[in-house]
């Protein structure tokens, strides 16, 4: 299990027996798309993640761009859950909300 304060790598083989189960079945069931990299993710925390074969790698694709606080940061989990129990989502082109609102004008 991964803690989210490792220091390094680690790297036994890429892509392993798992992952490669794995991203053939992605292959045969879902759209080409730009995945490059050989892992099939089990786990996150921080900055780290751990494939399904054992592998620990930096994510310095950040979620591409959407936990740029690290992954399972518990006052993001927290936040999740809270809202999970209310609404999970609404596009803010479509209905307002007052969480929206006060996001934004937080950030002006």
């Amino acid at each position: 299990m991964i803690t989210g304060n490792e220091t390094a790598p680690v790297i036994k083989t890429v892509p392993g027996e798992n992952a490669k189960k794995i991203i053939e079945k992605d292959g045969s069931y879902l759209a080409t798309t730009t995945k490059a990299a050989p892992a099939a993710v089990k786990e996150a925390r921080g900055i780290v993640f751990e494939d399904v074969d054992g592998n620990i790698f930096f994510d310095f694709t950040s979620g591409v761009g959407v936990v740029n606080v690290g992954h399972c940061h518990p006052e993001v989990v927290k936040a999740i859950q809270q809202q999970a129990e209310k609404f999970i989502h609404f596009a803010g082109t479509d209905f307002y909300y007052s969480v929206q609102a006060e996001l934004a004008q937080k950030l002006t």
